[in-house]
């Protein structure tokens, strides 16, 4: 799925919890991103990964 922010990647099953009014925001409580529609909450904790960072440490360290 495109965004502002790049391509963001899911799993098949969350394809029913995709909506245009998607959003991620920090809880000001727990300072964990929170990703959430107009109807509910879908993920209290997402990790943000940079894949092309990953990418350049597995490269760098050796590993495949």
């Amino acid at each position: 799925m495109e965004s502002d922010i790049g391509p963001i990647y899911f799993k098949d099953f969350a394809k029913d919890y995709v909506q245009k009014d998607m959003k991620l925001e920090v809880n000001p409580k727990t300072q964990l991103i929170v990703f959430k529609n107009a109807r509910e909450l879908i993920d209290s904790s997402v990790n943000i990964i940079d894949w092309d960072k990953v990418a350049v440490k597995s490269t760098n360290s050796g590993e495949c």
